[in-house]
């Protein structure tokens, strides 16, 4: 095993346009608390659910824009106003600590405690020629995801390079769809050149996926806490003995722990889950 941890930013990235919404990116039209009571209330005097629907026009959904992309979003579910959002510039091999890839789109949802990156598929191909073949592992595990066998197939995206080798384990497998795409979730610490410990300082949920068109990669990255964790751990002395078997039934026992106590996190991965499920991400024409 002697997969290790590293912690950085969370990665997200979603796209593709709602059936509903026309074509580019509307004017952003942010949700007033005062509207929203007053289609409940609407909703309620019509005593039909189907009121509500219809009150809303799919059109006029809140998004957050860089760069000629938006990502939209149900207010409701993101507390952010307005994000951090930029775009980080490709970078070449050759750089000390950086690993190539092409530009990406970030959104730092600093409230949820999560980030958003989006970036073109084709365009990470060309970069780096490690893409192509985690490309295909990652939408293999995607269309199954029980033939999930040891690490799963990540990424590394701006400065930071985490791949599935640096995943100590993998917990709370599953698949998740998103407004215009889909993909996997896993629970993890990260280490890069030594063991990590495994506590609330380092637990993240990443969620890696593909738009519907195949266009854009996407992952996101959320902090976590879970109750059965120390807030700060330590490495267990065993771990270091050299031992493999040592350290594959340590991170077994922490696995088959997070698997079996999934309601323990906060945030609730199904938060985050509907979250994921909320958001599309779309190119201005």
């Amino acid at each position: 095993m002697g997969r290790k941890s590293i912690h950085w930013a969370v990665f997200l990235f979603l796209s593709v346009p709602l059936m509903t919404a026309a074509a580019g990116c509307r004017p952003p039209i942010h949700a007033d608390p005062a509207n929203i009571e007053n289609n409940k209330q609407e909703a309620e005097n019509k005593d039909s659910k189907a009121a509500l629907k219809n009150s809303v026009d799919g059109s006029q959904q809140t998004y957050f824009e860089q760069d000629g992309f938006c990502l939209f979003y149900d207010p409701q579910l993101v507390l952010d106003v307005q994000p951090l959002s930029e775009m980080i510039f490709a970078e070449e091999e050759g750089e000390a600590c950086v690993v190539a890839h092409p530009d990406i789109i970030h959104f730092d949802l600093s409230m949820e405690q999560a980030h958003v990156y989006a970036t073109d598929v084709n365009a990470y191909k060309d970069a780096t020629d490690f893409a192509a073949e985690s490309f295909h592992q990652l939408n293999a595990l995607i269309s199954n995801p029980d033939s999930h066998s040891e690490c799963i197939p990540e990424l590394p995206l701006d400065a930071f390079y985490q791949t599935c080798d640096h995943q100590q384990f993998a917990a709370n497998l599953k698949q998740v769809n998103f407004s215009n795409g889909s993909g996997v979730r896993f629970i993890t610490v990260h280490g890069i050149q030594d063991f990590s410990p495994i506590d609330n300082e380092h637990l993240v949920y990443i969620f890696q996926g593909f738009t519907n068109d195949g266009d854009y990669y996407l992952k996101m990255r959320v902090r976590l806490l879970h109750s059965q964790l120390p807030d700060v751990g330590e490495v267990p002395l065993e771990v270091y003995s050299g031992d493999q078997e040592i350290v594959d039934e340590y991170f077994k026992e922490i696995t088959d722990m997070l698997n079996a106590a999934e309601n323990d996190y906060s945030p609730k991965l199904e938060w985050i889950d509907n979250f994921l499920a909320s958001l599309r991400f779309e190119k201005l024409d």
